[in-house]
């Protein structure tokens, strides 16, 4: 029998192997100073598909909708918010684990303003609203800064509670 806490722990670092390899691919694209958000989603998605069969992995879906996890709608279209990744892990009877994740990106190149402050917020507000047993939340932000961008102090998002890791 698999824990939660232990499948996420896989998970993540599952997801954290593949953008490792992916480290060079990675700095290039932070040298944009463009979003690559949707490539961070997409790659962990295949880092957790391709280890689907051999993990086992019972289900590795992309752009999952809260909806389906039975997460009310705040007045809005349920069917229209999506997460990023939700991975379901080794049936051991009537019940498994399932991590549901989101993945932001911060750099230097979209900092300015706090966009994306409000979007790790959000993604982390909408990971609050699951309330699984057995299950997990994920939010993976892989965060780069250069010479331009060093942050002077920690702020409320960016102190790591216990139980999470970092590339």
């Amino acid at each position: 029998m698999v824990d939660s806490y232990t499948f996420a722990v896989d998970v993540f670092r599952t997801v954290c192997d593949r953008l490792s390899a992916k480290a060079a691919d990675l700095r290039l694209m932070v040298e944009t100073g463009s979003s690559f958000e949707e490539w961070l989603t997409w790659e962990a998605f295949l880092a957790c598909k391709l280890r689907q069969a051999d993990y086992p992995f019972c289900e590795v879906a992309a752009k999952p909708t809260y909806a389906s996890e039975n997460v009310a709608d705040d007045g809005g279209d349920a069917d229209q918010i999506f997460g990023d990744l939700r991975v379901g892990g080794p049936e051991d009877g009537a019940d498994h684990c399932w991590v549901f994740a989101e993945f932001a990106l911060l750099h230097d190149g979209n900092r300015a303003g706090g966009k994306r402050l409000w979007k790790i917020e959000a993604n982390a507000d909408k990971l609050k609203r699951l309330g699984w047993k057995r299950s997990a939340a994920l939010l993976v932000v892989v965060e780069r800064a250069g010479a331009t961008c060093r942050p002077s102090g920690p702020t409320a998002w960016r102190d790591v509670p216990s139980g999470t890791g970092s590339l």
